[in-house]
């Protein structure tokens, strides 16, 4: 029993009308709303009791007694109805203050008719307004000469269970000891009510958290009638049972324990046939549970289905949950088939019964997530986890244990997705809870540091870890913990945080302390044992102790594979640490079949989990396998492709191209199934998330303060639908896997494809070292060719703007003004050295090759390859035909050149006016000379074609096109693309908000007409684009149709390097919205020659040349005229 307060409706309140003075139509009329009611025709009901009021106000007007029941009647029948809860409201409300006026307050009728508001307003959870409707009542009762206090304590009751659902927990507790109290004073030890009464008091401690008030009240009543000798009484074995349900919630199971060995003494062995021997049995199964005799607690729990099966309650709560309970028995015994049945059964009976909106219903999603988790579906565990986490908050919010379990787990799986930062989020709200709760000398809080530790050490924060790995070992000497399993974890992950930081003498000494308390302790073969093996290694091999290191190392991989699987996220990370121990030892065959083994599990544990991610989490577990990744091409640098078998270089290189833009990839095969999409209801999901895209978009206009708390809520909304989406379109895709061969096989004899990566140096001691490399692939090739390149650091020494010059002279100091030495007055130009870095050590391979595909990664992504001298006579551009690609990929299946339907172009536009004149000014007439004459050649040779221009070339001018675009795309505008914020203040504000985005794709973007206001701060007018079209908003666009983007923007090809993803900014969000190929800028582009350069590439176009053929031709032509910086500003990227 939850609550007491009971629901009456229904025709039976119609025996108040004194049918004697009532016309006989009603009379004829009243069968016929009874028969519609009966048979769930609510409509037809409501039309004709609608009827009978009518004739009541002919009759005898609106205030009679009559009047005030049909009115009832009417919000009855709208509650049965489940559509109106506002009429439901509005009938009551009025049909209660006529009755009030005629009869009063005191009068029966009206009292149980205001109860029956008061059930549907608990069951709206409009929990505020049926309180109000109770205290009245109440002040009625106590007034009364005669006061029938079973009917005054029933109301009590449900005055405090409402309270408890507000979190009123100062006005709950006054009222529960006010009922309490009555109890005590006006009922017997053996009376239902007062049992039932300690029944829902002991429910509201476990649920709402308050288990201090609970423990003192239930020890001191259990006290109390023991010293008057009534063991025997209902409330004493109630008392009993939720004394134990309380300790059992805390796992305080010795406590428990003799609470129920009590019962089971009293229930003669629970012999009886009652409802409290059921109480006790279902307790003695969740003590079972808990002290892990699954068997027993499958037995019991077997017995509580009987009692109801044989009371006629299967269709109860208590049903529900038995069901719910059985089924994590049934889970932990490894019998995942009944399991999964008997908990089908209990949701369907949830929903029969109408109690999702329950604390047991939370829990059945809580059993769900672990049932899923441990059937290694991971992504399905995480969904029924925020299920029983918002569940619970929205019934009895978050300080009670179904929370913290919840949060628990659902902060592990954000773990496992590498969503570090919505696991610290729920990490320090459980820290919150568990500190008010229990306060900080606690098991929970033992347990809360011994996992933030372990957390905190994962995730490399070693300070963080160091202090809760401390304070848990404090607080195990101060709670005198026993010496077992959890002990020697401690130690050990302590002796991982001092290791990391470079405290190796204290580090060594820590582990032999965690070895030892291993040795004396009981242990058993799981996730946790391996997991402490791991840590155990990974020291070791740092300490040069390798034959130690490989040991545990193995011991490790061996148990994971058994008890978790080599399916899961886990295993392959300790494989990972086993191949670079094999390296580091120089065991150069086990190095390179564990790396293989280790990165092909993990491309499948990542094709399966990107079907229901969305897209931020995806990047986040690319970035956590990241390191993993890196582990082949760190061998093959070690040691050098001679020694590496053929096999292993094959892998390797298939890996690298499968990695390449893999989120890239994955998201642009999703949408481009999606577009197809006739299903009506798929169809309504994608429009809702792509209308709360466009909405965040908006909030990024606003300064951060002002739109941080709904940005979070929307992120939330988009990332829900995102995964439904994603899962849908996941299950069209067709995932093959990728072979080098493919590209080898595709290539022609003067063809060579080059893929570069960079990777983080693996080596024991983790270091922040990339070096760049190249995988060369020659036709007829049987393996690929690895080639290392140089670090990172010497590419960016060379690179990066640190001067901050202006284009040009940035563009000078790193290409020259010219080629050779007469032209050249640049003589310390910087491309000469990045030619040396990374193409001279490529030349070998290219001999008699006329056509070179590269995929750049980092850094690279900022250089365009044609301009790089080969020497004083020729550029790169002279001597190649260099195609640029995201991905390698791409070759094996090249496009035809798209015929030319229609063109589009946007051109002189109106920026406006921003405040106090700030903003960007409109580009000069020549400037527009290029799109003008772009737009008039296609005119004059009757292509056709648009020019959108001034005040016309809008933000929604543009995405107009989203879904119908043109073949070719023009645009002549500023672009932007800012660095990440370097704000120290999380609340800090900035007049432009595209300059203080988290996200890259927001700090991308370029200027349509009017865009200066919001570019100034000027806040958009309601309900209009703002002008400043953003990266975001672009990926957001369908544009599949457009086989070329023109974009005359400065730095449109630039954003934020992500690895192997590339660049996040315009380029990426062309890629998504469906885009063949871009024409982007690399920095600030010099005008006349930006014109030339696109005139000429237009007239190739038109004249049946291919994109890439007319580009090269128009840089050709340019580089004979100009320098680098006039001609090589901008890319084509395939």
């Amino acid at each position: 029993m939850k609550k007491i307060v009971h629901l009456y409706l229904g025709l039976s309140f119609l025996f108040f009308f004194h049918l004697k003075s009532l016309a006989q139509d009603i009379k004829n009329l009243l069968p016929m709303v009874s028969m519609h009611e009966n048979n769930k025709e609510y409509d037809q009901a409501i039309r004709i009791t609608h009827v009978i009021k009518n004739i009541l106000i002919r009759q005898s007007g609106d205030q009679t007694e009559p009047y005030a029941e049909i009115l009832l009647l009417l919000g009855n029948l709208h509650y049965k109805d489940g559509h109106y809860p506002d009429s439901v409201q509005q009938y009551y409300i009025a049909g209660l203050n006529i009755q009030k006026s005629i009869v009063g307050i005191t009068s029966p009728t009206y009292i149980e008719n205001t109860r029956n508001l008061i059930t549907i307003y608990i069951s709206y959870h409009k929990y505020k307004e049926a309180i109000n409707l109770y205290i009245p009542i109440l002040s009625h009762r106590q007034k009364q000469p005669v006061v029938d206090w079973k009917e005054y304590i029933i109301e009590r009751n449900d005055l405090a269970w409402l309270y408890g659902c507000l979190n009123d927990f100062t006005h709950a507790s006054e009222e529960w000891n006010k009922t309490l109290q009555l109890c005590s004073d006006h009922l017997t030890l053996n009376d239902d009510i007062y049992a039932a009464v300690i029944t829902n008091f002991g429910e509201y401690c476990i649920n709402k958290g308050r288990y201090t008030q609970g423990k003192y009240f239930f020890e001191s009543l259990i006290s109390q009638i023991e010293q008057n000798g009534n063991q025997d009484s209902v409330v004493f074995i109630t008392s009993l049972c939720m004394a134990a349900n309380l300790y059992l919630d805390i796992d305080d199971t010795e406590k428990a324990r003799l609470m129920l060995d009590r019962i089971a003494i009293l229930q003669k062995n629970f012999q009886y046939n009652n409802s409290y021997s059921f109480m006790g049995i279902m307790a003695y199964a969740d003590l079972f549970i808990k002290e892990g005799n699954f068997g027993k607690a499958q037995e019991y729990y077997e017995k509580c289905l009987f009692y109801l099966q044989k009371n006629n309650l299967t269709d109860s709560l208590d049903h529900a949950k038995v069901l719910a309970r059985i089924s994590n028995a049934y889970r932990l015994n490894k019998r995942y088939d009944l399991s999964f049945d008997a908990l089908n059964k209990s949701f369907q009976l949830f929903i029969k019964i109408k109690e999702t909106d329950s604390h047991e219903y939370a829990q059945l999603m809580y059993t769900y997530a672990a049932l899923f988790q441990e059937n290694n579906l991971n992504t399905t565990a995480e969904f029924y986890l925020e299920q029983a986490l918002v569940k619970e908050n929205f019934v009895n919010g978050k300080e009670n244990m179904t929370f913290l379990n919840a949060a628990n787990e659902l902060a592990s799986q954000y773990k496992k997705r590498a969503n570090y930062k919505h696991s610290i989020l729920l990490y320090d709200e459980m820290e919150n809870i568990i500190e008010g709760l229990f306060g900080k000398r606690s098991k929970l809080y033992l347990t809360l540091c011994i996992n933030k530790s372990a957390f905190y050490n994962e995730i490399t924060m070693y300070k963080e870890a160091a202090v809760y790995a401390g304070q848990a070992l404090g607080l195990s000497f101060i709670l005198k913990e026993p010496e077992n399993i959890n002990y020697a974890i401690l130690i050990g992950n302590l002796a991982t945080i001092l290791m990391e930081l470079n405290k190796k003498k204290t580090a060594e000494w820590y582990l032999e302390w965690s070895k030892n308390v291993l040795k004396k302790v009981d242990k058993v073969e799981d996730h946790q044992l391996a997991a402490l093996y791991n840590n155990y290694a990974v020291i070791e091999m740092r300490l040069k102790k390798y034959e130690e290191s490989e040991q545990h190392f193995r011991e490790a991989v061996r148990i994971e594979a058994v008890t978790v699987g080599r399916t899961s996220n886990t295993y392959p990370q300790i494989l990972s640490n086993l191949a670079l121990m094999y390296s580091t030892r120089k065991k150069f065959e086990e190095a390179q079949e564990t790396a293989i083994e280790c990165e092909e599990l993990i491309t499948e544990y990542l094709k399966e989990n990107f079907i229901i991610l969305g897209e931020n989490d995806k990047y986040d577990l690319l970035l956590k396998f990241r390191p993993h990744f890196d582990l082949a091409p760190s061998i093959l640098f070690d040691w050098g492709p001679t020694k590496c078998s053929t096999e292993f270089l094959q892998k390797s290189c298939n890996q690298a191209l499968l990695a390449k833009g893999m989120l890239l990839s994955n998201q642009q095969k999703v949408l481009q199934q999606l577009r197809n999409i006739s299903d009506e209801n798929i169809r309504k999901l994608i429009d809702q998330w792509q209308e709360d895209k466009k909405t965040l978009a908006h909030l990024y206009t606003l300064s951060q303060n002002s739109r941080l708390n709904e940005e979070n809520q929307l992120k939330l909304s988009i990332k829900h639908k995102e995964k439904a989406i994603n899962y849908y379109g996941n299950q069209l895709v067709d995932y093959k896997q990728f072979d080098f061969r493919q590209i080898v096989d595709s290539l022609k004899k003067d063809e060579v494809a080059i893929e570069f990566i960079s990777f983080n140096h693996a080596q024991p001691k983790w270091s922040d070292t990339i070096i760049y490399a190249a995988y060369v692939m020659l036709p007829g090739d049987s393996i690929p060719h690895f080639v290392t390149l140089c670090h990172e650091k010497s590419i960016v020494d060379l690179i990066e703007n640190k001067s901050r010059l202006s284009s040009e002279e940035y563009a000078k100091h790193l290409y020259g003004n010219g080629i050779n030495p007469v032209e050249n007055k640049i003589h310390d130009r910087k491309s000469d050295l990045l030619y040396e870095l990374i193409w001279a050590k490529l030349e070998p391979f290219l001999e008699g090759k006329n056509r070179v595909y590269i995929s750049p990664t980092g850094f690279l992504c900022r250089i365009n390859f044609n301009a790089l001298p080969v020497d004083n006579n020729h550029y790169l551009i002279d001597k190649y035909e260099i195609r640029q690609f995201n991905s390698l990929r791409a070759i094996t299946s090249l496009r035809r050149p798209v015929e030319v339907q229609n063109t589009v172009l946007f051109g002189d536009i109106n920026y406006g006016v921003g405040k106090n004149a700030v903003g960007l000014p409109n580009l000069t007439p020549s400037a527009f000379a290029e799109t003008q004459y772009v737009y008039d050649y296609l005119q004059r040779s009757n292509k056709n074609s648009l020019l959108i221009s001034g005040n016309d070339a809008t933000e929604a001018a543009l995405k107009q096109f989203s879904g119908h675009s043109p073949t070719i795309l023009h645009i002549l505008t500023h672009g932007f693309s800012f660095p990440p914020s370097k704000r120290t203040s999380k609340n800090s504000d900035t007049t432009n908000p595209f300059k203080s985005a988290e996200d890259p794709m927001f700090r991308s973007g370029i200027m349509m007409a009017n865009g200066n206001k919001i570019w100034s701060g000027i806040l958009p007018d309601s309900g209009k684009e703002d002008g400043v079209v953003t990266a975001y908003e672009i990926a957001n666009l369908d544009l599949s149709k457009t086989d070329l983007v023109v974009l005359t923007a400065c730095k449109g090809a630039l954003g934020d390097l992500k690895g192997s993803e590339g660049v996040f900014g315009l380029q990426r969000a062309f890629k998504l919205a469906g885009v063949g190929n871009m024409i982007l800028g690399l920095w600030d582009l010099y005008t006349t020659p930006t014109n030339q350069l696109i005139k000429i590439f237009y007239i190739n176009k038109f004249n049946n040349k291919s994109t890439h053929e007319a580009f090269r031709i128009a840089q050709l032509e340019m580089r004979r005229k100009t320098t680098p910086y006039e001609w090589a500003g901008m890319i084509l990227i395939e």
